[in-house]
């Protein structure tokens, strides 16, 4: 019960906070998320819109943007072990559920994380606008009656890193793989698998096209 409560009264200050504009929100926010979030660097700041879940197992370093309304999700999910195909990656630093978004990052508007199965984020990361990072999705091919109500819907647990330097065009999505150090993603693209150093990669898969930097 007594859990509960304090859930509420935190879900209650932080819609309270969460669109207070200016340099005063700012201020508010990085003096609250400081405290709650798992772990927090100088010089964090929050936008207006910002909607965060699961704070504990957000992990965030120095020098951090996170733009207006984006969506952080984090947290481990429990479910049955026979609905979910579980992607562990041996170099994941953290624990199942938890976001580490590293320093001098900045996430642009309308960006989305969730790290249901874990995402960790290297340092110098720049997520453009409605870019995108999913650990958990449906297993498109176990739902054979696709509906949120129907008990045959499986899942798809991936955990994701991304190395330092990397940049995601407008509206990319990451559903699954390693990312390595200065990559780009370009617009619109998909990925879903490991991405070498240093590729410039576009597509629906996502393919390397050419080396980032020569």
């Amino acid at each position: 019960m007594l859990r509960k409560v304090k859930t509420f009264f935190f879900q209650f200050i932080e819609s309270l906070i969460r669109n207070i504009s200016g340099i005063i929100g700012v201020k508010i926010r990085r003096a609250y998320y400081s405290k709650r979030l798992g772990g927090c660097g100088q010089n964090l700041r929050i936008d207006e819109g910002v909607i965060i879940e699961g704070v504990k197992n957000i992990f965030i370093g120095e020098n951090v943007w996170i733009d207006k309304y984006c969506i952080l999700m984090a947290g481990k999910i429990n479910i049955k072990k026979d609905k979910v195909n579980f992607k562990k990656n041996e170099l994941f630093n953290y624990n199942e559920g938890d976001l580490y978004l590293g320093s001098q990052s900045h996430l642009s508007p309308y960006c989305i994380i969730q790290a249901y199965a874990g995402v960790e984020i290297g340092d110098y990361f720049t997520a453009s606008a409605s870019a995108k990072i999913y650990s958990l999705s449906n297993d498109v091919n176990n739902c054979k009656k696709g509906t949120y109500f129907s008990n045959d819907i499986s899942y798809l647990k991936s955990q994701i890193i991304i190395k330092e330097n990397v940049w995601l065009g407008i509206n990319a999505t990451i559903l699954g793989g390693l990312i390595g150090k200065n990559t780009f993603i370009g617009p619109n693209s998909v990925v879903f698998d490991d991405v070498e150093d240093n590729s410039f990669v576009v597509g629906m898969p996502a393919k390397k096209i050419k080396d980032r930097f020569l």
